[in-house]
């Protein structure tokens, strides 16, 4: 037929239930666009190309067109309702109509319509029921995924508000894999998907996993573009069967590609995933190092398995994003060696096994954040990271504070000579109560060292080294170790170096009270002092410093009577002390 009789910017409008199982739609649909077997078109409607401003609609609205295949044949591979093959075909518009049973419902694709053979295309509010994809064990000429969506090239695209229904019991078959996809599109690497907007669309799995399961995507935002602005924002990704195992099914729900660049941003904000193996996935095999972050904002992530996985030297920034819900994800967010996650603050994070396990070397501050666990101990105890292994970056989320947990308490153990090797001069080291195989050695870094769960015993199953620029910090809140006062055992030297005592004290000493600060072990000899010497004053109680006590190498506090030689300053715990004392001369006035 004639160009001239086939114009641009008309409505093609739907009404009823186009159904192609039908023995004579079936058959037409079978040959094509030409009506001949074997040419290329088979299975699909072919749209013509240099066919711009159309609007393919059901004007009744949603539910009133209705065009019906008849699921994934054994036979054939990307059967499908539209195919526009290469374009161009701008300013389309296909709106409120259900397609139902197709291995791939829409499939646009570059070709000799260049970069922007689909500009200004607009899909909304569509239902896509998508057939089961078969593997191709039981269907070898089936060798693509299913697919709902398929998008290509142009710029300010916008797929909104529709709905994709995945079966999600597909039966994969070793390596032969059942998959499925909601939405993906062609590689670009430019500018060419500039403008894209995907939005407000539900992707829901109705059914839980099948033994052998099969692999679902759902938005794969395949542009790998580096310069365009693109924005995926409150889209959902919701598995409906309480059988559902996050653990077990091969869902990714978003496969992220196109990252942001020095005028461009490429931004996730304000969707949602539950229960899926990964939430955000950055696809392996690219290399994004030399890109900027990925902006990840507002989002849900609950239920999952990981809720963000960051790889291929890929970057993300994280600001404001929940994985806090009713069932947490086993992992909030892995980050692969090469890779770099940042934080923008208003994250909550609420992983069961970790909230960032950090694979990568490089360091994230968490800060300010909020976790669904109170006691610093437990948040540590969910961080992978410099504390558990040297190769990792650290993962701040206390401004200087460093915790080191007690051992066995979460999936890996921190130990106290990482974390001195993660710190920097100024940090603070919060040793949790608990036997410890290592020692203590900070005297290369000027640092805190707060032993205790407030208070407790630490025992070291090796030296303890300070020098003059460290500060043990210890609580004291009563006579008893452990439960009312801060007590390191030390089975090994103690060397103190003239090391800073910090005392904070929670109760009214009485004359006499005795606290062990240390206790040393066997016979060895304490070396050098506290920079206090042999008396400290804190809250206006004093206390001598005594390093040869208890079994004759102990640090202990003996409470005292303050006695003060007011002449020359110096504090003495008794009045024959002061008398005695070398600086007390006639005239001073005790």
């Amino acid at each position: 037929m004639p160009s001239s009789l086939h114009p641009n910017s008309f409505t093609i409008n739907l009404n009823g239930t186009f159904d192609w199982t039908e023995a004579n739609a079936a058959a037409s649909w079978a040959l094509g666009n030409d009506g001949v077997n074997a040419t290329g078109d088979d299975y699909s409607i072919f749209v013509p190309v240099n066919r711009n401003g159309i609007t393919f609609t059901a004007p009744l609205g949603l539910g009133t067109a209705t065009i019906l295949g008849p699921g994934d044949l054994a036979a054939v591979n990307l059967e499908a309702a539209l195919v526009f093959d290469g374009g161009d075909n701008q300013n389309w518009t296909i709106s409120n109509m259900t397609f139902t049973g197709f291995d791939m419902s829409i499939g646009m694709f570059n070709g000799l319509g260049g970069s922007d053979a689909f500009n200004n295309t607009t899909i909304t509010g569509n239902i896509f029921n998508m057939a089961t994809d078969l593997n191709t064990t039981v269907a070898p000429v089936d060798v693509n995924q299913n697919i709902g969506l398929h998008y290509s090239f142009g710029t300010n695209q916008n797929i909104t508000n529709n709905t994709f229904n995945i079966a999600g019991d597909g039966i994969s078959a070793g390596v032969n894999y059942s998959s499925s996809v909601a939405m993906q599109s062609n590689t670009s690497g430019g500018n060419v998907y500039n403008g894209l907007n995907i939005s407000g669309n539900t992707l829901n799995v109705l059914n839980a996993q099948s033994a052998n399961p099969q692999v679902i995507l759902g938005i794969w935002e395949n542009g790998h573009a580096h310069n365009s602005n693109i924005t995926l924002s409150n889209n959902q990704f919701l598995n409906l069967s309480g059988g559902n195992d996050a653990t077990l099914n091969l869902q990714r729900a978003f496969r992220v590609t196109s990252h942001s660049f020095a005028g461009s941003t490429v931004t996730y904000s304000n969707n949602t995933v539950q229960g899926a193996n990964m939430g955000f996935q950055w696809i392996a095999g690219s290399d994004f190092s030399a890109q900027m972050p990925v902006q990840m904002t507002g989002n849900t992530l609950t239920g999952n398995n990981w809720g963000m996985l960051v790889q291929s030297n890929g970057k993300a920034l994280l600001t404001s994003n929940i994985f806090d819900g009713s069932t947490d994800n086993a992992t909030d967010v892995q980050i692969v060696a090469g890779s770099t996650v940042t934080s923008g603050g208003g994250n909550s994070w609420a992983g069961e096994g970790y909230y960032v396990e950090n694979l990568s070397a490089n360091a994230l501050n968490l800060s300010g954040e909020t976790f669904d666990q109170v006691n610093s101990y437990r948040r540590t105890d969910r961080m992978y990271d410099a504390l558990d292994n040297g190769g990792s970056g650290l993962v701040r989320f206390d401004g200087i504070n460093l915790y080191v947990s007690a051992p066995a308490t979460g999936l890996s153990d921190e130990t106290i000579s990482l974390a001195i090797n993660a710190s920097v001069v100024g940090d603070v080291i919060n040793i949790e109560t608990g036997s410890y195989t290592s020692g203590i050695d900070a005297s290369a870094k000027a640092l805190t060292l707060a032993p205790g769960s407030s208070p407790g015993c630490v025992t070291l199953g090796g030296n303890l080294i300070l020098n003059s620029d460290d500060v043990m910090a210890m609580e004291v809140n009563g006579t008893t170790a452990c439960t009312q006062y801060d007590q390191f055992v030390v089975n090994g030297t103690v060397t103190l170096g003239g090391a800073n005592l910090s005392l904070t004290l929670g109760y009214t000493p009485v004359n006499g009270d005795m606290i062990t600060l240390i206790d040393n072990d066997l016979a060895d000899a304490v070396s050098g002092q506290f920079a206090q010497g042999t008396n400290i004053s804190v809250g206006g109680y004093y206390f001598t410093i005594n390093y040869a006590v208890g079994d004759g190498n102990d640090v202990v506090l003996i409470a005292c009577t303050n006695v003060t030689n007011t002449t020359t300053s110096e504090v003495f715990c008794g009045i024959q002390e002061a008398i005695d004392d070398a600086q007390t001369v006639n005239g001073h006035t005790l």
